[in-house]
């Protein structure tokens, strides 16, 4: 029995290939695909993108913006061969913030991280590290700096949620804290430190308000301190990674 061969490769005709959904990943092996390939792109929406999406919308005076959503990171780190594709389509980019922004309309309370962050990733860390700085440059604490704070690394987070799911015995409420319960003045310090400024002083209560808003201040301003007593005892968890301090100071947040 001889071989077969294949009709369409001899005759020098492109093979045709499927791709489902037209979002980026989608679209991406699509325009790749088409170099070699009759390409047909099945898209269940009444648009391409997906995922990625831009509204075209006028703002009150009357200007119209494009703002994307959906459409959250973007890095060479991260994703270099988007990066790479933009370079080829002649996309232009430029350095901006990542933040994320939440308002609860029934309470009033706002939050948003990465506020004057510029290099530094939202949360407790970017707080710290985008600190307002005063004529000398030290950073300036969030109130006087003697409340206490409890923070824990992720990985030791990640941790304790895997005992709770392997443990059918875990119940009710666990408080989680590596134990160290820095001051916000030590903190600031040593992010200071990571940052390369030359100290950090006390602040304010009427200044951090300003800074983060009434609500998110006043959660910040009150004297945090746990053990985590009950993840020690039930689950065995122990915390064995640097804490928050001894990151700002000799870890991966310095500059």
């Amino acid at each position: 029995m001889e071989p077969r061969t294949n009709n369409r490769m001899t005759l020098g005709r492109r093979p045709s290939v499927a791709v489902v959904g037209a979002g980026i990943s989608g679209l991406t092996a699509a325009y790749l695909l088409a170099r070699t390939h009759n390409v047909i792109l099945f898209v269940a929406d009444k648009r391409l993108g997906g995922h990625a999406h831009t509204h075209d919308v006028v703002d009150s005076d009357g200007q119209q913006l494009s703002v994307d959503s959906a459409f959250i990171v973007h890095n060479d780190l991260t994703y270099p061969w988007l990066r790479k594709l933009f370079g080829e389509l002649d996309v232009e980019v430029r350095p901006t913030e990542m933040s994320m922004s939440v308002r609860c309309e029934g309470c009033g309370l706002e939050y948003a991280g990465g506020r004057r962050v510029r290099r530094w990733r939202g949360g407790v860390p970017g707080v710290l590290l985008g600190s307002p700085r005063d004529d000398a440059g030290n950073l300036i604490m969030l109130g006087t700096g003697q409340q206490h704070w409890s923070t824990v690394h992720a990985a030791d987070l990640a941790d304790f949620f895997r005992r709770v799911l392997e443990n059918d015995s875990a119940r009710g409420y666990y408080v989680i804290g590596n134990g160290a319960n820095s001051t916000v003045a030590e903190l600031t310090e040593a992010a200071a430190v990571a940052v390369g400024a030359p100290g950090a002083v006390a602040g304010s209560d009427e200044e951090a308000r300003t800074r983060l808003g009434d609500y998110f201040a006043e959660v910040l301003l009150l004297d945090q301190s746990t053990t985590a007593a009950k993840a020690r005892t039930e689950l065995d968890w122990y915390p064995s990674h640097p804490g928050l301090v001894d990151e700002f100071r000799h870890g991966s947040y310095r500059n």
